[in-house]
């Protein structure tokens, strides 16, 4: 097995061009959590300055169930009220939590990292300073297995329905 050499500049050298990674598929994942951070930090949205938070940092080793195409993503779970149906849907995800539950929940912070569970990756496109355009994948939710089984079949039909509307272009 061969290990992936990483490159070295120094101050003096000239910086080539930063590469595009290929953008891994969207759809559904199976995902294990290789490092859990716990951080405070301001946190900032479009919408909202939520102050000063407890923010869990993950790093998610990730596969995806129908092309095995693999990678990592970095995901925040952000531990403010409004923001709480993220996390509880991780822990739901990884087996912690029962999905849906109204029960106060205690977390298990221990035993997240090496945790496995499903999530849902959505491409996110965004256009840079330079006028290019990119996608950044983005974690669009965690999942249950019931959960997972049911996104599939509604995305299987979308494709139907899209197939059905294909081939009546092009009976017209």
């Amino acid at each position: 097995m061969s290990e992936e050499q990483s490159v070295h500049y120094t101050f003096d050298d000239e910086l080539p061009p930063p590469v595009d990674k290929p953008t891994l598929p969207k759809g559904l994942y199976s995902f294990s959590v290789d490092e859990l951070s716990k951080i405070k930090k301001s946190v900032v949205t479009k919408k909202r300055d939520f102050g000063v938070c407890w923010v869990a940092k993950l790093s998610l080793n990730i596969k995806n169930i129908e092309t095995e195409a693999t990678g990592t993503i970095e995901e925040e779970l952000i531990l403010e009220e409004s923001w709480i149906w993220k996390a509880s849907s991780f822990f739901a995800s990884i087996g912690q939590r029962e999905h849906g539950s109204k029960e106060v929940f205690s977390p298990k912070w221990g035993e997240v990292q090496g945790s496995m569970g499903l999530l849902w990756i959505s491409h996110r496109p965004w256009t840079g300073k330079d006028g290019s355009e990119h996608i950044q994948l983005q974690v669009d939710r965690f999942l249950t297995e019931a959960q997972a089984e049911k996104m599939m079949e509604k995305e299987k039909e979308k494709e139907e329905d899209s197939g059905e509307s294909q081939k009546k272009k092009w009976q017209m």
